[in-house]
C-alpha cells in the first residue's frame, strides 16, 4: 500500500482527530476537531466534520486545505485528558527515526510509518512520548522548518545553547564594561551529550527521558546545581502528568523521587503534601463505602 493511499488510514485511524491550523506562523493559531470520514493524502484537503470537546456532532462541516494546516493529530483526546488504562490503536512505525522541527517552533521527534522521503508533500510520524495525546500525526510539509536525525538534532541544540550563552556574555560583559571575575564555572560549562539530550526530551514533554539523561548527567556531575535542578524539575513534571489523570499514589511517588534529590524543594513539598490528603479522604471515603455496605441487611460483598 502506497504512503499516499490515504484511505487506508480511514476511517477508524481518524476517529477522533484534531487538524491544528497554521496561521501567519503562530503556534497559537486555530484548531479544528472532529472526524474525518475520508482522507486522501493525494487531495488538496479534506472535510471535518466537526464535534465539541466530549464528540458530540456539532452537525456541521469544514473543508480544510492541507497547505493551511502545520499537521494533523490523531488523538486520544480532544482535550488532552485522557485514561491511561484505556487501550489506544497502535501503529508500528516502519520507517526513520526523525525530529522535525516545525515553522512555529514546535518540536516533535518520532519514527514515519514508511521510509522518510524530503520531497513527499506529508508524511505519517509516531510520536516518540508515549505520554503524548498525539497517537500519530500526519506532517504537512509546508509547516516544516527542518528534519533532522536525533544524533544530529542533538548538536543542532547545543550549537544554538552556546551560540545564546555566548550572546549573553558578550551583553553582559558590555553592560559592566568588562570581564566578571565572579562568573561561576556552572554557566561557562559545557553541556554533556546527555544533558543535552534531556533538554530535548524536557522541551518535547518527554519527562521520563529527560529523567533517565538527567540521571546518567547527574551521576558523573553530582555536585552540579543545574543537573540537580533539572532532575528534580522533571521528576515534579512526570508526577504532575498523573495528577491530571488522578493517578495520585503513582504522583506521590515521583514527588517523593524529587524529593529525595532536593528535599527542600518547595514545589515538590507542597505537591506532596497535597497528594497525602487526596489519597487519605480517598481511603477514607473507601473505608466508609465497604463498612457501609457489610452492616446494611444481607450486606456483604
Amino acid at each position: 500500500m502506497s504512503q499516499y493511499e490515504g484511505s487506508a488510514y480511514c476511517p477508524k485511524h481518524f476517529k477522533p482527530i484534531a487538524a491544528k491550523m497554521k496561521r501567519d506562523g503562530n503556534s497559537y493559531g486555530s484548531k479544528a476537531q472532529g472526524t474525518c470520514r475520508s482522507l486522501n493524502l493525494r487531495s488538496t484537503g479534506f472535510y471535518l466534520e466537526l464535534e465539541d470537546d466530549t464528540g458530540i456532532s456539532l452537525e456541521e462541516s469544514l473543508r480544510i486545505q492541507f497547505d493551511d494546516v502545520k499537521y494533523v493529530a490523531n488523538v486520544k483526546s480532544y482535550t488532552g485528558q485522557y485514561d491511561k488504562q484505556q487501550r489506544f490503536q497502535e501503529y508500528t512505525p516502519g520507517g526513520s527515526h526523525i525530529v522535525v522541527r516545525l515553522r512555529d517552533g514546535e518540536v516533535v521527534e518520532g519514527t514515519t510509518m514508511q521510509a522518510y522521503v524530503p520531497d513527499h508533500p506529508r508524511f505519517y510520524l509516531i510520536p516518540q512520548d508515549i505520554h503524548s495525546n498525539n497517537i500519530n500525526l500526519l506532517i504537512e510539509r509546508n509547516g516544516i522548518d527542518r528534519v533532522f536525525e536525533p544524533r544530529d538534532y542533538l548538536e543542532e541544540v547545543k550549537r544554538e545553547k552556546e551560540e545564546r550563552r555566548a550572546q549573553k556574555e558578550a551583553a553582559a560583559r558590555a553592560t559592566r564594561g568588562g570581564g566578571d571575575a565572579d562568573e561561576t564555572r556552572e554557566d561557562r560549562s559545557e553541556l554533556s551529550q546527555e544533558e543535552s539530550m534531556g533538554d530535548f526530551y524536557f522541551g518535547t514533554h518527554n519527562y521520563p527521558g529527560a529523567v533517565e539523561q538527567y540521571r546518567l548527567a547527574y551521576q558523573a556531575n553530582s555536585r552540579s546545581p543545574r543537573l540537580k535542578k533539572k532532575v528534580v524539575v522533571a521528576l515534579i513534571n512526570i508526577g504532575i502528568q498523573y495528577i491530571k489523570t488522578r493517578e495520585y499514589p503513582k504522583s506521590l511517588e515521583y514527588m517523593d523521587q524529587a524529593l529525595a534529590v532536593d528535599p527542600e524543594n518547595p514545589h515538590a513539598k507542597k505537591k506532596a503534601k497535597q497528594l497525602k490528603k487526596i489519597i487519605e479522604k480517598t481511603e477514607r471515603r473507601m473505608r466508609e463505602y465497604y463498612e457501609q455496605k457489610t452492616t446494611e441487611p444481607g450486606g456483604g460483598l
